[in-house]
């Protein structure tokens, strides 16, 4: 498991939405994603959990109504 934190930059609450990661793609987020209030920071915790022994690569793409971010996730899974 890795933990991105994010922190609110902005001038009101951002409520945090994000695209579907693949369903067998080894990449999951842990938990809801929640408000951040102006200036705090939130954790999302990803977790890898590869289903064969191969790499995978996949993108997080994280928004709310004014702003986006996108997180690169890359892992191998092994025996």
């Amino acid at each position: 498991m890795e933990e991105l934190q994010l922190t609110n930059c902005g001038e009101e609450a951002a409520d945090l939405r994000m695209e579907m990661l693949p369903l067998f793609g080894g990449f999951s987020i842990i938990g809801a994603l929640r408000t951040v209030g102006i200036g705090k920071t939130k954790g999302i915790l990803v977790q890898f959990e590869p289903h064969a022994q191969q790499y995978f690569e996949e993108t997080l793409k994280i928004y709310t109504k004014t702003s986006s971010v996108s997180v690169r996730l890359k892992g191998s899974g092994v025996k």
